[in-house]
This record gives C-alpha cells, structure tokens and sequence, in this order.
C-alpha cells in the first residue's frame, strides 16, 4: 500500500513539473488536500499524510511561478475606448478559479529561493502553506549568509578521511565546514565550485536544491570518467527515481545507505534530520576499503 502511494506522489511530483497552467496545478492541488485530509481520517502513517502535505504546496508554489510570469488580466480594467472589446489574451483571476488572495499567497511560495524552498520541504515534520509562508516572509530560518548551510556530521567525515587518507577538494562547502572535512582546497558559494577543475581525492556533500544537485554530481562523474579525479564519496539525499542519482549508480563503485537519517549540523541553527534518507557513494578502486569504514552506518552494496 505504501508503495502504491509513493508511485502516485512521484507521477504527482512530474505532473507538477510539466504543468504549464494555472488550472491543471489547482486541480492537482485539490487533489492533493482532499487525499491529505482523507488520509488523515484513515489514520495513515505521518509519512504518507507528509507526502500529500508536499504535493499541495509544491503545486502551490509552481502555479505562482505561472502567475508571476504572466502578463494576467486581473479582471476590471476595460479598454480605454468603451465601445471595443477588451484585447487581454491572459484569463483573470475569476477565469482561472481561484481568488486574489491564494493568487497572492501563491506568488509569495513562489518567491522563496529553490534552496531554502527545497530545505523546508526536507526538514519539517509538517508542511503547509502557512509554514511556506513563514519561509518566505523570513521567519522560518534566519537571514545570516549560513542559513542555507547544513553540514555533514563529524563520524562520516571520519569515515570518509579514513578511506581516502587525504581530502584534496571538498567542491560545494562553506569555511564552518571545513573545519572539520579539513581539505586541502574547498569551494564556497562565493566562488562557485562549478566553475572550477576538480581533481584528487574528493569529499561532496551537494546542495540538494533541485537545480543544484544534478549539476553538481554530473559534473563529479565527469570527471572522474575522464580520470581527474582519483576517489571520491559523495554524500546525497536517496533519490532513487532521478536522473542523477542513476547516472551516479552508473560511474560509481559502492554506494551505502545508511539505517538512520543523517542528522546535519548548522553553525546558526539545531542540528535538523531530513525526513527523506540518504545515500553515500563511493567512486575509486578500493570499494572493499569503502565498505569496511562505512557499513557501521548502514548497507553497503557493491555497484
């Protein structure tokens, strides 16, 4: 049964995706709130109820992307010349059935950065429109450069160290966290990792805004296919059902999924444990040493 509803939020999550008007997404929307309430009622699992929650308001946020970008009638203003008809080509709000005020809420969802979107969705137990709200009026998370960071608790990176024995390049990192990944080189989002050649012995902990995550680990498999890059282990959310995570599975040797949600760490903030769980890679010829320094944290299966 839980797979079945799984099945049912991913086609949901696309259809979001390729959703190119206002209707289609409310409709998805209403969906998506008359199972969460009838889930709630059959006194489904908070994960299953969760997954309804995220599909409201990701639906939410993709229509206000449309509303934003559109030049809209908002339904009042006649021509200029009474006698003519009126000439807009875009439906107002009445047309497309909805009111001003979720026309407003919406946009306001929409407005927030991917990011911090993306960071709300993985680490609240409840998602609403109200809390997206609160994201996008700056009361959710704090307003210092750190908030979008989060960073990998202390025994992986152990792990890590002690398979590669050295960290040359750690690509997608911030100055709190080097500190304890300790590389020899590392790249913040003030200077951009992508922009850069990789090459060594790599740790990668990627952002996993949805924009981000695939450019990042295409680029890894790149160069490690083209041999710049000696090992590597890249820490991901488990997003088996993407395009990156398989081409991941392609390139790499082993991979571990670890029994518990990895709980990540913030200079600004709680520690925050993502309700999604995680996936560990590891790309190099020593998958066997891999294995023996991460399976106390979970399966390790040999690709």
């Amino acid at each position: 049964m839980t797979e079945n509803y799984l099945v049912r939020w991913d086609r949901a999550k696309q259809a979001i995706i390729e959703a190119h008007s206002v209707d289609e997404l409310k409709l998805i929307r209403d969906q998506a709130e008359a199972y969460r309430y009838a889930l709630r009622l059959a006194g489904e699992a908070p994960e299953i109820i969760r997954k309804a929650e995220e599909i409201k308001v990701r639906a939410e946020r993709r229509a206000g992307e449309l509303l934003i970008n559109t030049d809209k009638d908002m339904g009042g203003r006649p021509p200029i010349n009474l006698s003519e008809p009126r000439t807009s080509l875009s439906p107002s709000y009445t047309e497309l059935g909805i009111d001003r005020r979720d026309a407003a809420i919406w946009q306001k969802i929409a407005s927030i950065p991917e990011e911090k979107f993306e960071q709300y969705i993985a680490t609240e137990p409840e998602i609403t429109t109200a809390g997206a709200l609160r994201v996008a009026k700056g009361t959710h998370v704090s307003k210092n450069s750190g908030d979008n960071e989060w960073y990998t608790p202390v025994e992986l990176i152990e792990a890590a160290r002690k398979v590669l024995e050295v960290i040359d390049l750690d690509p997608a990192s911030h100055p709190d966290a080097n500190k304890i990944i300790k590389a020899d080189r590392f790249y913040s989002i003030e200077n951009d990792g992508l922009g850069h050649e990789w090459h060594g012995k790599i740790w990668m902990n990627p952002p996993y805004a949805a924009d981000m995550i695939g450019k990042f680990t295409n680029k890894l498999v790149k160069h490690y296919e083209e041999d710049d890059i000696d090992e590597a282990i890249v820490l991901t959310n488990n997003a088996t059902e993407t395009k990156w995570f398989q081409e991941m599975l392609q390139s790499a040797s082993a991979i571990c999924f670890p029994a518990n949600r990895i709980k990540f760490w913030s200079p600004e903030k709680s520690p925050a444990t993502p309700l999604q769980g995680q996936a560990i890679f590891y790309f190099g010829k020593r998958a066997v040493v891999f294995a023996g320094a991460f399976e106390v944290f979970g399966q390790v299966l040999y690709a």
